[in-house]
């Protein structure tokens, strides 16, 4: 901070400070402050994503965080995601199945 307030003083080299007298030097340090940790953070987390893939090409998969189980749980979710549903059974026409697929759908079987 008091490189900033000696730089908002400053004026003309072999000249005197005088108090706040190149007030746009406040607006530099913001700028710089701002965009230096921006920059720094967006470094700091390149190099986390990028240790991350090199992680993930020596390992040699997609899964370097699942444990056996959880790979085989998340392939069966895969495949299931991929099948579509199967066409719904037509309704029997003739009479006595038809009256037991009834009997079989209905609500309250106790007939309450």
């Amino acid at each position: 901070m008091s490189i900033m307030y000696a730089a908002v003083d400053s004026r003309e080299r072999e000249e005197q400070p005088v108090w706040e007298y190149n007030l746009y030097m406040y607006l530099y340090f913001v700028i710089f402050i701002i965009f230096g940790s921006f920059f720094t953070l967006n470094l700091f987390i390149g190099v986390i994503i990028d240790n991350f893939n090199q992680q993930k090409k020596k390992l040699g998969g997609q899964d370097i965080f699942m444990t056996e189980e959880q790979k085989k749980y998340y392939n069966a979710m895969k495949k299931l995601g991929s099948k579509k549903p199967q066409k719904p059974i037509p309704r029997p026409l003739v009479s006595p199945p038809k009256l037991g697929l009834q009997a079989l759908d209905c609500k309250y079987p106790t007939g309450q």
